[in-house]
């Protein structure tokens, strides 16, 4: 019987990099798969919403990023620095071959708690090792 391939989790690759790279431009926001408990003033959480299998070794998750913040124009801030880094990651293992984004931020504060957020999703090409 053949392998079968089984890509790594989506949300978890990008964690590690978004993580990594907001702490290179100094940003101290906290990065997370899961909405934490409890949770931190300012945040992002990152989670798959869809997207295909391009081939056996292509991903193109659809990921959905939410940036949670104290205030409005702080969550709107951090939600631009991290479209900008999502925009420009490149390369890595597993290797990210393209962004692209499928909607910009937008304001969507928590309903249960008010908590200022915007949302933004992007498809990002991801080339597993085979």
């Amino acid at each position: 019987m053949a392998d079968v391939p089984v890509f790594a989790d989506a949300a978890t690759v990008l964690c590690t990099r978004l993580r990594a790279a907001l702490t290179g431009i100094g940003e101290t926001a906290t990065v997370h798969a899961n909405v934490p408990d409890p949770r931190p003033s300012r945040f992002v959480h990152l989670h798959r919403v869809g997207g295909p299998r391009r081939d056996p070794v292509t991903d193109a998750p659809l990921m959905a990023f939410d940036a949670w913040a104290q205030t409005d124009s702080d969550a709107a801030l951090l939600a631009e620095k991290v479209r900008s880094l999502v925009g420009s990651m490149r390369g890595g293992s597993p290797a990210i071959h393209r962004t692209a984004e499928a909607s910009g931020p937008i304001p969507l504060p928590d309903p249960e708690s008010t908590q200022p957020r915007y949302t933004f999703t992007a498809e990002i090409a991801v080339r597993f090792p085979t």
